[in-house]
């Protein structure tokens, strides 16, 4: 199937009121961003789903929780973030959770992100050195895996580290490849708190002074031995990547940018590899008993049992 290219993630352009029309009687999938709202109209037939962007995944369950009351038809697509760790309210049947942490995490767990690799890797460095016992992915996991801890380290106790900032109409983020030297190492995780701290209070928040208690509920957090790709962010591991690529494993010349290495990520991302996860199937058999057809069967070949 031909996949169209995914814009950059940010706010959704178009509001979310705008895109109820009067007289559509299909259904309505609500997603966090225009990046997944691109993604879900590969799949879904487009005619009777209307495939709407919130800014954010509140902004999904309230309008979820809106357009159920009214009596239409709908239901939403969110990531997991550290719903498995952290409570994060009530979530209706008709809200469901990509399979890691987000929608990119499950796209790396199933393989997918090799081709995307190899579209910028014309020589093969990348399966060359992962035949041969070296995995670039496993480093950058590394990295991620620690700003994953310190997320959720802030998620529970509320240290002020901030890991983005919105800026009018746009969500800026920290830039890990800033904490590498030219010879590119594993990221020490004091090094990035002490980045993060100063980029926190770049933005305006509060000074930062309980780092002993953020080293000590990190610690906390990396015992509990979370599964890298229930832990780290997709963002984080793609940017990370994107740099080790290029600066460390040298797949080609000048830099890859991250939001092109996303939108690779979703083209390569096949329909066998949507079919095979826990998502596809909790939302067929959701959308089944009310006799939803969400699933566009002429671009989406199903697997048959």
């Amino acid at each position: 199937m031909e996949k169209g290219y995914v814009p950059k993630r940010e706010p959704a352009a178009h509001q979310v009121a705008a895109s109820m029309l009067k007289n559509f009687a299909g259904c309505y999938l609500y997603v966090e961003g225009v990046s997944d709202c691109s993604f879900w109209n590969n799949y879904v037939d487009t005619t009777i789903v209307k495939v709407i962007a919130c800014e954010g995944w509140l902004k999904v369950l309230e309008t979820v929780e809106k357009v159920t009351q009214e009596g239409k038809k709908c239901l939403g697509v969110i990531d997991r973030d550290f719903r498995d760790y952290v409570d994060y309210g009530v979530k209706p049947d008709n809200i469901f959770l990509w399979d890691c942490h987000d929608m990119e995490m499950t796209i790396f767990k199933k393989g997918s992100y090799v081709r995307a690799i190899n579209s910028y890797d014309k020589q093969g460095k990348y399966l060359e050195k992962k035949n041969n016992g070296f995995d670039l992915l496993v480093e950058a996991l590394v990295a991620s895996d620690r700003i994953g801890c310190l997320k959720l380290a802030e998620k529970t106790n509320n240290f002020g580290l901030k890991f983005k900032n919105k800026r009018k109409n746009e969500i800026e983020t920290p830039d890990y490849s800033k904490l590498y030297d030219r010879t590119p190492k594993l990221l020490d995780v004091d090094k990035i708190l002490t980045y993060l701290i100063s980029w926190s209070s770049s933005k305006g928040y509060r000074p930062i002074q309980c780092i002993n208690d953020i080293k000590i509920a990190y610690s906390a957090v990396e015992a509990l031995n979370i599964d890298s790709y229930m832990l780290s962010n997709g963002h984080d591991l793609v940017q990370i990547l994107a740099f080790l690529l290029v600066k460390k494993m040298k797949v080609k010349t000048g830099t890859i940018q991250p939001d092109d290495f996303e939108s690779k990520l979703y083209v390569a991302f096949q329909d066998k590899e949507l079919q095979s996860t826990d998502l596809y199937q909790r939302i067929k058999n959701w959308c089944e008993p009310k006799g939803i057809e969400l699933f566009n069967a002429d671009s989406l070949k199903i697997i048959k049992n």
